[in-house]
């Protein structure tokens, strides 16, 4: 999966949360010589396809299971938009981006297709990567917007969502929570969990202040 988007990990968490998304997701695998955003990469070899646009194989492993997940093809921003969408239809939901940056390419680790060419659009402190009429996203902020809300089925997740609501759903991913420091936003508690009923490489990761939701990301290996 991609790494932590704009984490500075300390010694020591870099491990626990290493175990911690091993757990969670599965053997984790190396996706792209790009950074910054996510892609559903699964593990295992019990079946292949190809990721619609992408040039790179998507694996699952429907031998095994995980018993806490948010299935990623239910996710849905404001219960409206999927995880991937159109560009202005993302504006119209958000808003206009803050701004819109080319990245150094050099400097892009992991990014969701694999060599095209994108932009990071920035609304609120949640960044998506555009490339041109798709969006995808990378984060959400829910402490800069109120009124945004993260659904999947009868799951939905905002800027009151607290750990112990998250608690009764998924406890064994709260159990292994850890702290974590988070570039811009300081001391935060990360959880992790899967985005499917099967094995895969990617991740969400909800980070916590005082008890209350703040972000999600969608994760993927380097």
């Amino acid at each position: 999966m991609k790494r932590f988007l704009h984490l500075r990990l300390e010694p020591g968490i870099i491990i626990i949360l290493f175990i911690l998304l091993l757990n969670a997701c599965g053997t984790i695998r190396p996706v792209s010589k790009n950074n910054n955003t996510v892609k559903i990469e699964p593990v295992g070899d019990t079946l292949n396809k190809y990721f619609p646009d992408s040039n790179y194989v998507y694996k699952t492993d429907s031998s095994k299971t995980n018993e806490e997940y948010i299935d990623w093809n239910l996710a849905r921003i404001n219960g409206k938009l999927p995880m991937i969408t159109n560009t202005k239809d993302l504006y119209k939901l958000l808003g206009q981006p803050d701004s819109i940056v080319t990245p150094n390419y050099d400097d892009v680790s992991v990014r969701y297709y694999d060599l095209k060419e994108f932009k990071y659009a920035y609304i609120k402190e949640s960044q998506f990567e555009i490339y041109g009429d798709t969006a995808v996203i990378s984060f959400l902020n829910f402490e800069k917007q109120p009124g945004l809300e993260f659904k999947a089925g009868t799951l939905t997740l905002n800027h009151n969502t607290t750990i112990a609501e998250l608690r009764k759903l998924f406890p064994k991913a709260v159990k292994e929570r850890s702290e974590l420091l988070v570039d811009q936003m300081g001391r935060l508690m990360g959880i992790s969990l899967a985005t499917s009923k099967y094995m895969v490489d990617a991740a969400w990761l909800l980070f916590f202040r005082k008890n209350k939701l703040v972000r999600l990301d969608f994760w993927m290996p380097d």
